[in-house]
């Protein structure tokens, strides 16, 4: 599976399947690309991979302009976090996701952070697990 570097699986981004072997769907860390290696990152990666199987599946194409968010947390204390967040928009002549103009990091920790961070994280799970 391995593609990259010999670490890294290179993968069509409108279906996440990979470029070496066909009917084989990756997602996540796995993925050879200039992304975050983020939970969220992964679930919106799974959910475009997810639609095209479907797509596919029914005799039908992905997406041809698939968009993603990404917000990773981190908790500095037991209460604040900081974030970094951004959108990923796919280039058709690149063949890969590319940062939109935007996003952005925190300024510095604070409470109402560690809450959105904590109601992120239990989203997720949900989103993931139920």
């Amino acid at each position: 599976m391995v593609s990259v570097d010999n670490r890294w699986c290179a993968v069509d981004f409108l279906s996440y399947e990979s470029k070496v072997h066909k009917n084989v769907h990756v997602i996540g860390d796995s993925v050879s690309a200039a992304l975050p290696k983020s939970g969220h990152m992964a679930s919106s990666q799974a959910k475009i991979c997810a639609a095209a199987i479907v797509e596919l599946l029914s005799g039908g194409q992905p997406d041809p302009n698939p968009v993603i968010a990404n917000t990773c947390y981190s908790m500095v204390s037991d209460k604040e976090a900081m974030h970094v967040a951004n959108v990923y928009k796919y280039n058709a002549e690149k063949q890969a996701m590319v940062a939109a103009e935007g996003g952005g990091v925190s300024d510095k920790a604070s409470d109402i952070e560690g809450i959105y961070g904590r109601r992120l994280g239990r989203n997720i799970w949900a989103d993931v697990l139920l």
